[in-house]
């Protein structure tokens, strides 16, 4: 009897040692509810960061995208969109800051509905990167772009080649990760110049422009990081790059990619169709060949040279060529010396139109002689114009040779040439052979 009375209170004993915690397993549904919720707000990521890419638009400073960076937080439900490219050109002596390498870039916050209805409006392509990112990484981001964010970070000088809005986004994350960057795609060696000819053939005068003010530096290969300048590059770096743990685990950089704006194509098209149509550059400068043979001809013909579009032929090259010094000494762009281009644009030119006016027979001539030279300073005259009349053409020459071997072989020699320069070099070597065979047949006579 005695054992059983034990038996049946150490029962009781227990029945009220575990009645507290029988009594938790029977919670309501809704006290339930709210426990769940809290563990998954706990364990779920607090930001969503994309990289998102631009195409192109239809302005100069637009032909090469746009790259920024998308950052939600998946709590608050904010959407903020964060990209490096801003600019004012109305600031004061905006075009002369920018000429002399001086400009002075923004960083810009805005929310990613307003970024979506300008790219919208502006009949653009987005695509978006999801990065597949820690929770301490995006932290981290996030504070990055908060500081480069605070009006006394947010302006930098603007670099096209090594400091611009594709570069800053690439060294704003890479910088956040907790892990090595490692590239994915396989690496093609390219020049600077093979990336600005690719997305600028299209504006074939601005493609001359720029080839015209970029110098030999620009047609040295790139590294793979110097290849980010480019936002497309970057979105294709992007999606086989991968990252490194301590641990040595390895992870892709993007775990998702779609287009979040998608360009209408049918207003695109009616676009292009509306655009003024515009002779390029190519072919104007053949048309300006031909120009030049049919007075040459004429020439021959009168004995005589026309003498008004030589001088403004050597004034606009070699103006031109003083322009290319001014850049080369003045400007802090990036490659734009030695500029070998300096061969056909040269400033020399501006010398021999003196020379030209002095041997012609026209009456402007015997004027410009008779008032401005004796028979002394005229010898003296002579034997420099003979010297400058030579070394231009030795210029030309290595020029148009250089321009053969180039296209024929696709070999660089010490610069590259787009196809305008050695049209425009046939052009000068007609004018500069002709009028010196007229002015000899005129003086034999």
């Amino acid at each position: 009897m005695q054992n059983r009375l034990n038996s049946l209170l150490i029962v009781i004993f227990l029945l009220i040692l575990f009645t507290p915690a029988q009594a938790n397993t029977y919670l309501s549904k809704e006290t339930k509810d709210n426990i769940v919720s809290n563990r998954n707000e706990a364990s779920s990521p607090t930001y969503r960061i994309s990289l998102l890419t631009c195409s192109a638009g239809e302005e100069i400073y637009a032909y090469f995208g746009h790259t920024a960076i998308r950052v939600e937080n998946l709590k608050t439900k904010e959407d903020y969109v964060y990209n490096y490219g801003q600019f004012n050109m109305d600031q004061p002596h905006f075009v002369w800051h920018f000429i002399l390498g001086q400009t002075d870039y923004q960083m810009g916050k805005e929310p990613f509905n307003h970024f979506a209805r300008i790219y919208t409006y502006i009949n653009r392509n987005v695509s978006e990167q999801i990065l597949n990112l820690k929770e301490q990484e995006a932290e981290k981001l996030v504070k990055n772009l908060q500081d480069n964010y605070k009006p006394q970070n947010r302006n930098y000088r603007y670099n096209y080649f090594y400091d611009n809005c594709s570069t800053r986004p690439y060294l704003v994350i890479r910088n956040s990760l907790e892990g090595t960057f490692i590239f994915g795609k396989k690496y093609i060696p390219r020049s600077w110049r093979d990336e600005v000819n690719k997305y600028t053939h299209h504006a074939s005068w601005s493609n001359f422009g720029m080839n015209l003010l970029l110098g030999a530096p620009t047609d040295e290969d790139m590294t793979k990081t110097e290849q980010l300048f480019l936002p497309f590059n970057l979105e294709t770096t992007f999606q086989s790059a991968q990252i490194k743990d301590q641990d040595g685990n390895i992870r892709p950089l993007v775990i998702q990619q779609c287009q979040v704006i998608q360009r209408d194509e049918t207003r695109a098209i009616a676009d292009r169709k509306n655009s003024t149509p515009s002779i390029n550059a190519t072919t104007a400068a053949i048309l300006f060949f031909i120009l030049t043979l049919l007075i040459t001809f004429i020439d021959f013909k009168r004995k005589r040279i026309t003498l008004w579009f030589d001088i403004l032929l050597y004034i606009v090259f070699g103006l031109l060529g003083l322009v290319l010094i001014f850049m080369s000494v003045f400007s802090k762009h990036p490659c734009l010396t030695p500029n070998y281009e300096l061969l056909l644009f040269n400033p020399l030119l501006l010398i021999v139109i003196g020379s030209i006016i002095r041997l012609s027979k026209s009456n402007n001539g015997r004027r410009y002689i008779s008032k401005c030279l004796s028979k002394e300073q005229s010898s003296k005259r002579s034997a420099t114009d003979k010297v400058v009349y030579a070394l231009i053409l030795c210029c030309i020459f290595f020029l148009i040779i250089s321009c053969i071997i180039q296209f024929a072989f696709n070999h660089v020699i010490i610069q590259y040439y787009p196809p305008v320069s050695l049209i425009l070099a046939l052009c000068l070597l007609t004018r500069l052979l002709s009028a010196k065979k007229c002015l000899r047949s005129k003086t034999r006579r």
